[in-house]
């Protein structure tokens, strides 16, 4: 057996990771089934095999820290014993104590830079080799820029929460290959030497005996057939917005864009829904009736977690190249084969949507000119159309080499949130995105994805994401307002994003229906 090791950078804690190769290789799926809400696990899910970048998924539990931003401040978490330690300071691998502070990406860029191994290229191949998974909020755009007080949270998620993982499984797609990667943490006696890996084995292996044959294996559904048109899709009984009301903001963000104040705006509306069975078990039905290749599953805790089956890539970053992929332009999928072309070849010749992805690739351009290397912005693809279980997506890419220097923090704090899902301007549009939406975002349209120790990421944009919050399943879809833009158009085009996530939830009831103050009944 070959076992690959990683030293981890001299300036930081030194510490090494060893990758077991398995054989047997479960699937990602049947391991996570092993996993229970005190595991704390963490599924970093390209279930989209099809899709050109879905090769490796991540499935992580029994995290070592957990890193949180809430009401202006940052917490730091330190698990140990089986206890969970609250630190507002971090010392440094010098000793020098650093105060967490105010600003979540500061906060982030303080542990990162105590714990890391040197690049992502390092003996094995597997991206992600440990590190942070979790996700930033929307609403963590105003720690960046100056906007209007966000709206109060109301799900009972935090700003930000990322937890660390020195356990991870990692899938490779492609090759059908599985490792079992294990980090050892110099500063804490538990969690290093050869008794500590050996027992992280044993339990792995242990978990293992309890999985079937079949188990997890994926069983995707075929595209829904659209010809019904929306009409005939019920929408769920308690959304934020009446349709009304949806069609007002659409003609208030058309109006902006008439008085010269921005290009394009997203708006979007929150619908929720009662569901009886576990986040995890919700989890895997969605996935499976539609994958993507930027899903994830992350606990927050018993009560909440976020189930994202996110087709968009926000950030990736493999030493200095930096990348985005966003999206802009929908079109419903048809299980006729004639009827499912002529879509595709819709969306491809839609000025409308082309002209929304040609701003805001330029928005992206900018966004990464302000961290990378002059004339290294690059769009090598515009116009691509991608296909999902539901939806076709008109698809560009951005690429940029990143100036000496700058770290993943820089990245995100030159483009966070995403300009697909904010317009353009950007500032002015989230502005008006405050304005006009009745409730905080949440983790919709901010970012879902890992966090390596190397510096390296992949991010999501958090669209097609449910949260679930005290028995309650919510998810937001919204869509771009440009200039000649149909309310009533707009509005179904959201309910086209949402389909899938409601077939999913109308199949998981059985709490009754009643309102919270925020939501009444949609028309």
């Amino acid at each position: 057996m070959t076992v690959q090791t990683n030293k981890w950078s001299r300036t930081a804690r030194e510490c090494r990771v060893t990758a077991f190769p398995c054989n047997p290789a479960p699937e990602p799926g049947a391991l996570f089934r092993t996993l229970s809400h005190d595991d704390h696990p963490a599924w970093l899910d390209s279930a989209d095999e099809g899709h050109e970048l879905s090769k490796f998924s991540y499935v992580a539990w029994d995290p070592w820290g957990v890193l949180t931003y809430e009401n202006g401040s940052a917490e730091w978490r330190r698990m140990a014993g089986g206890r969970s330690i609250k630190h507002s300071n971090i010392k440094n691998p010098m000793g020098a104590s650093t105060n967490l502070g105010h600003d979540p990406f500061e906060a982030l860029r303080t542990l990162l830079n105590c714990y890391r191994y040197p690049d992502a290229d390092a003996e094995t191949s597997i991206p992600f080799k440990g590190g942070a998974v979790g996700f930033f909020s929307y609403e963590l755009g105003s720690c960046i820029e100056t906007l209007p007080p966000p709206r109060p949270p109301d799900l009972g998620f935090p700003g930000m929460l990322f937890r660390f993982f020195n356990i991870i499984y990692a899938f490779d797609h492609n090759t059908r290959q599985g490792h079992l990667l294990v980090g050892e943490l110099p500063d804490d006696p538990d969690r290093r030497g050869p008794d500590y890996v050996k027992a992280v084995r044993e339990a792995y292996n242990l978990r293992l005996s309890g999985i079937s044959d079949d188990a997890g294996r994926q069983s995707f559904l075929p595209p829904a057939d659209n010809r019904a048109g929306m009409p005939g899709i019920s929408v769920p009984p308690r959304c934020d917005t009446t349709h009304e009301e949806y069609l007002a903001m659409v003609r208030k963000g058309r109006e902006y864009i008439a008085a010269g104040d921005i290009f394009q705006v997203n708006l979007s509306q929150r619908f929720s829904w009662p569901v009886s069975e576990s986040p995890q078990d919700l989890y895997r039905r969605l996935r499976d009736h539609h994958p993507a290749p930027y899903a994830a599953y992350v606990q927050v805790d018993p009560a909440h977690a976020v189930l994202s089956v996110s087709p968009e890539l926000y950030l990736s970053i493999r030493g200095k190249d930096i990348e985005t992929r966003p999206i802009k332009g929908t079109g419903p999928r048809y299980q006729d084969p004639a009827e499912d072309d002529r879509a595709r070849r819709k969306l491809l010749q839609s000025e409308k949507d082309r002209a929304e992805l040609v701003m805001i690739v330029d928005l992206m351009r900018n966004d990464l000119g302000r961290v990378c290397e002059f004339g290294t912005v690059t769009v090598p693809r515009l116009y691509d159309l991608e296909s999902f279980a539901t939806v076709h997506h008109l698809v560009a890419r951005v690429l940029g080499v990143m100036r000496d220097g700058l770290d993943l923090v820089d990245g995100l704090r030159a483009s966070f949130p995403g300009g697909s899902v904010t317009g353009a301007p950007k500032i002015r549009a989230m502005e008006i995105i405050a304005e006009l939406e009745k409730t905080a975002r949440s983790v919709y349209t901010g970012s879902v994805g890992w966090i390596g120790l190397d510096g390296s990421a992949e991010l999501n944009i958090a669209i097609r994401t449910v949260l679930t919050s005290d028995h309650r399943a919510v998810y937001r879809v919204g869509g771009a307002v440009v200039a000649d833009s149909d309310p009533q158009a707009e509005y179904e085009e959201t309910l086209h994003k949402g389909r899938a996530l409601y077939e999913i939830l109308s199949r998981s009831t059985g709490l009754g229906y009643g309102h919270t103050a925020s939501e009444g009944t949609h028309q």
